[in-house]
């Protein structure tokens, strides 16, 4: 049903589908997932911003569905994101997986300190 509405918007306003997806990604943030007891880190070229080569992937790696994507993987941007997120939350987080990355592993450390790396 969604999909059948979404490709009558570029009819209705005399645009692409692509400008329509574009503009929906770009004014529309999805929730974040909770933060799962096992986390995992892991990183994607990121082809949509000149601003950063990787985005940051978090995902519960039980069930592989991704919780969240952080456009950029530097430190700052993993702070900010990790700074709004209630104590209680990131203390359930019991196991981090994660590449040898070093921004990953700081976070893990300031954020994650119940959890195992």
């Amino acid at each position: 049903m969604i999909s059948r509405k979404l490709n009558l918007l570029p009819i209705q306003h005399n645009v692409s589908l692509t400008t329509v997806i574009s503009l929906m990604n770009k004014h529309i943030i999805p929730d974040r997932l909770p933060l799962p007891e096992v986390l995992s880190f892991d990183e994607f070229k990121n082809t949509t911003s000149g601003n950063g080569k990787y985005a940051c992937l978090l995902v519960d790696f039980k069930t592989s569905q991704v919780v969240d994507v952080i456009p950029h993987r530097t430190y700052i941007e993993l702070y900010d994101y990790f700074k709004v997120i209630p104590q209680k939350e990131l203390d359930n987080v019991k196991y981090i997986v994660s590449d040898m990355f070093e921004n990953y592993y700081k976070i893990a450390r300031f954020f994650l300190h119940k959890a195992l790396i």
